[in-house]
C-alpha cells in the first residue's frame, strides 16, 4: 500500500527529554513536530521546496487521547522557486476537516 502524494504517515516517539516532569509533551516540542509533518506533506505534494506561510492553529494536545490523535494543527505552506518566490504547483490539497 502506498501513501498518496501530499500525505505522510509518521510516528515520533515522545522521549522524556521532550516532556515536562508530569509527562506531557512540551507545547513547543509539539508545535515543532507538527511543523515538520506539515513541511514533509507539502513538499511531497508540491514536488519542490516549500516554506511555511502561516500556522492557523497550533499544537493542541488532547491528553489521554489515542496515540494517533494527540496533536493537531493547520498550516499554510507555499511552494517556492530557486529564488524563494512563490511558485505554482500542479496539485492542490484542501482539507475538509473541521477543528473545534
Amino acid at each position: 500500500m502506498t501513501t498518496p502524494r501530499g500525505a505522510i504517515k509518521w510516528r515520533e516517539p515522545v522521549l522524556p527529554v521532550l516532556a515536562n516532569h508530569p509527562g506531557p509533551l512540551f507545547a513547543v516540542q509539539g508545535l515543532q513536530l507538527l511543523a515538520k509533518a506539515a513541511f514533509l506533506a507539502a513538499r511531497s505534494l508540491a514536488q519542490r521546496e516549500v516554506v511555511m506561510a502561516a500556522c492557523v492553529t497550533g499544537a493542541s494536545a488532547r491528553p489521554g487521547g489515542p496515540c494517533e490523535d494527540v496533536l493537531r494543527g493547520v498550516f499554510e505552506m507555499v511552494a517556492v522557486d530557486a529564488q524563494g518566490r512563490p511558485a505554482a504547483i500542479d496539485a492542490c490539497y484542501l482539507t475538509t476537516e473541521t477543528y473545534p
